[in-house]
């Protein structure tokens, strides 16, 4: 609509009906809280957006080292597994000779677990408590074993609680 004026563009009408009037300080006050709390939102978009990327990009070692530590337990595991298979089979020949004993208790700490071996540490006792006279020139002749049988009691000290002895002695 044209105007007397020459402009053809109406003018924005402003409704002050109902409006509050504030000062300017209050005005000026208030528009630099906003910007303080923009401020504050951009800084902390950008410290998340960093911490992110800095988990995206250690997450791959991370989950390498993941990936590493298991794969060596699970070979560990199997190790044991092997050398307990072969511990069984010694013993199993029904061999009582000193020479298999001496074999079997050289091996027992390599792969002994207070869970799943306590037959078998009781068996191996049994057998050190029968033959004393075999594991006294054992003792003698070689300082190797009295460190084996040192490792060996040691290892059964800190798991005898849950061992149940139970003894034909008795």
């Amino acid at each position: 609509m044209f105007t007397f004026q020459g402009d053809y563009k109406r003018r924005a009408q402003v409704n002050l009906g109902g409006a509050k009037h504030e000062d300017r300080a209050g005005l000026l006050k208030k528009a630099q809280e906003e910007r303080k709390a923009r401020e504050e939102k951009r800084r902390r978009e950008l410290a998340a957006m960093k911490i992110q990327v800095s988990i995206l990009l250690h997450s791959s070692s991370i989950m390498s080292d993941l990936q590493g530590f298991w794969r060596r337990r699970k070979e560990v595991a199997l190790t044991k597994d092997t050398l307990r298979k072969e511990w069984d089979v010694l013993i199993s020949e029904g061999d009582e000779s000193v020479g298999t004993w001496f074999k079997a208790t050289r091996l027992f700490p390599f792969f002994y677990d207070k869970e799943y071996d306590e037959v078998r540490a009781i068996h191996l006792l049994r057998w050190l408590v029968r033959s004393k006279n075999d594991v006294d020139i054992w003792l003698r002749n070689d300082v190797n074993f009295s460190m084996v049988l040192i490792r060996l009691m040691a290892l059964l000290l800190k798991s005898v609680g849950s061992i149940k002895f139970q003894s034909e002695y008795v």
